[in-house]
């Protein structure tokens, strides 16, 4: 229905229409719907029963293949069944396994022919233990071949010092029985030696003790000298300190007067702030009169207003009274405090006096500290220069003791090493034969060069 207006009256318009043809667009609209969901929910399914289908049979065959891996078995292959991404990881897992079969295969080769290096290695050093310096080993392209290279070089090396330990043996025979004669007459020197330089030392004992008395002298001299540095010293900074006290103490009145000063000037401003009040309570007191005044000539009805005016009036008088008991104080205060800023002034003064004091008294005593310094340096040169030569004459005196000494232990020494020498001659001998048992394949390749070399240090010792 509908509402009409038609001229002037209210109307209304009725239509009438069946639910079921009103009702019949949903339902079709629904059935076509459901039918669709029903079409789609079949496609689905289907769908997802042949990617599950292939998913798991490609999932299982790259399954059996790691067990199979787990088990050692690395040459098997995956079957790829798929082109999605499990195919190409079972191609992958395909390529892994191929590369570990490889590179197993080549460590086992490696591992064979490192066997085979070491066993012909083994056989060819065999004969070292009976002597034999001349064998070589076979140099391969492997990690023994390397050691065995060393092992040549090692046995090189060790011929060639071999031959000239021989030669050196050779040498130190004919080289000991020089020397057991030379030490005989080494060992008669010294003795002589040994005698002057005794007489030598007692003369320097006597010229060292004249020395340490001088020094002893002017040591004690230096330490009086130090003493007295060290009472101007701390007298100084006793002053010093003095003088430090008097700055803070100068500071400290200085402070306390600009105190006082602003407490003065707050004390007038106070004094100010009172007679303003005082001056205020003496109007309200006249106004109050004022009000009352009239208060009395309005009869009953301002008798209230009266009582009030009355009031106003008694606290008028009473702040009267206090500002009056207030500028009275103030002045006592201000009158104090004029006292103790002359008081300050005055300190001030006594205070700038002594710290001038202080300053001169400082200045003549580190003058006195600077001159006992310089006269304590001096002393000190002195005595340091002469217990620098007494000690140089005492180690002398010590050295030429310690070289009278050596010479005798020398002379000893050199008649211990004649019968050394004789010894040594016989244990060269015992050398040429245990070197005899070795066979060298340098020894004839390093007689000459060698044997100059050795010589010649011999000589030169």
């Amino acid at each position: 229905w509908a509402p009409v207006r038609y001229k002037g009256l209210n109307w209304a318009v009725i239509s009438e229409v069946a639910q079921e043809e009103v009702n019949r667009p949903v339902m079709q609209l629904l059935q076509i719907v459901g039918l669709l969901a029903l079409l789609a929910a079949v496609a689905v399914i289907f769908v997802s029963l042949r990617v599950a289908g292939g998913v798991t049979e490609q999932v299982d065959e790259i399954m059996q293949g790691i067990a199979k891996v787990e088990k050692g078995e690395y040459g098997e292959q995956v079957k790829v069944t798929s082109e999605d991404e499990l195919g190409r990881m079972a191609g992958s897992f395909n390529q892994m396994t191929t590369t570990i079969q490889d590179l197993i295969e080549s460590r086992q080769k490696e591992h064979d022919e490192l066997q085979d290096s070491i066993i012909r290695l083994l056989e060819e050093i065999t004969e070292l233990a009976d002597g034999d310096l001349s064998i070589r080993a076979t140099v391969t392209e492997d990690v023994i071949g390397t050691l065995a290279d060393s092992l040549n070089l090692m046995l090189e090396e060790l011929g060639t010092a071999f031959v000239r330990i021989k030669q050196t043996a050779e040498q130190v025979g004919s080289t000991a029985n020089i020397l057991s004669e030379s030490t005989g007459e080494l060992a008669g020197q010294n003795n002589n030696q040994a005698s002057m330089i005794n007489e030598a030392v007692q003369e320097i004992n006597l010229l060292t003790g004249a020395i340490r008395e001088a020094a002893d002298q002017a040591n004690q001299s230096a330490s009086f000298s130090r003493e007295s540095s060290q009472v101007a010293a701390e007298g100084a900074k006793a002053v010093r300190e003095t003088s430090q006290a008097m700055e803070a103490i100068r500071g400290n009145v200085q402070n306390t007067a600009r105190s006082i000063k602003r407490l003065g000037e707050s004390s007038q401003e106070i004094s100010d702030f009172a007679r303003t009040i005082n001056e205020i309570s003496d109007r309200t007191s006249i106004l109050a009169l004022n009000a009352s005044i009239q208060a009395a000539a309005a009869g009953e009805e301002g008798r209230g207003f009266a009582v009030v005016a009355e009031e106003i009036q008694r606290l008028a008088e009473r702040a009267a009274v206090s500002t009056r008991q207030i500028e009275t104080l103030i002045k006592n205060i201000l009158g104090e405090i004029t006292e103790a800023g002359v008081s300050m002034d005055s300190s001030i003064q006594e205070v700038v006096q002594g710290t001038t004091l202080s300053q001169n008294a400082l200045a003549r005593l580190d003058e006195i500290t600077n001159r006992s310094n310089e006269v304590f340096e001096l002393i000190q040169g002195v005595a340091s220069a002469a217990q620098q030569q007494a000690d140089t004459t005492a180690i002398l005196a010590t050295s030429m003791g310690e070289i009278g000494s050596i010479s005798l232990e020398t002379a000893e020494e050199a008649m211990g090493a004649s019968v050394s020498m004789q010894e040594m001659a016989v244990m060269g001998n015992d050398m040429l034969q245990a070197v005899a048992t070795f066979k060298l394949e340098a020894e004839d390749q390093a007689d000459d060069a060698p044997a100059e070399v050795v010589e010649a240090d011999v000589h030169d010792a």
